[in-house]
């Protein structure tokens, strides 16, 4: 009888490991995709910072306006960018402001500067306006450039996530 419950205590032990470890996995892997996301968040925002960079470059501004479609739709029609990506990889718009309007030229609305945030995983972007980084984890975070330079942004140790911070070189 001692030998048959000594049997069933090592038995359960096993099992609920194996349940805790079936759990850590399940758990595990969302936080991967969580981060796999947001590097590519950041990816894609470097990507159109640049692209904004070489616009100001051409034309001595930003595209005006108060729409990510519009901005991008215009970098696309002047080839600094080869496709409109309008979400980030959660499904949330980017938001982009240019609203000051300098000037129109050739047709062409030009602003001096811009920001553009994608609200993060929760998609409620915050006004904040603190600069600097933040926890990875933090996927609920916003990832904000402004004028060329990161606002905020996830911290990082690896060096595949860490974006080039900082002024773009116009």
């Amino acid at each position: 009888m001692r030998r048959a419950s000594r049997k069933f205590l090592i038995e359960s032990l096993i099992v609920v490991l194996c349940l805790l470890g079936l759990l850590y996995l399940a758990f595990r892997e969302a936080i991967d995709m969580d981060q796999h996301r947001q590097r590519k968040t950041v990816s894609e925002l470097n990507l159109n910072m640049s692209a904004l960079a070489a616009y100001r470059e051409k034309f001595d501004g930003y595209p005006a306006g108060d729409r990510w479609q519009q901005a991008a739709e215009e970098l696309v029609r002047e080839g600094f960018l080869a496709d409109v990506e309008t979400k980030d990889v959660w499904g949330h718009e980017y938001l982009y402001r240019s609203p000051r309007l300098e000037r129109s030229e050739n047709g062409r609305a030009l602003a001096s500067g811009y920001s553009l945030r994608s609200c993060g995983k929760d998609g409620d972007c915050g006004v904040s306006t603190s600069r600097g980084s933040f926890s990875r984890q933090e996927y609920e975070r916003d990832l904000v450039i402004a004028d060329g330079e990161w606002t905020l942004w996830p911290e990082s140790s690896g060096a595949s996530l860490k974006p080039e911070y900082g002024t773009v070189e116009p």
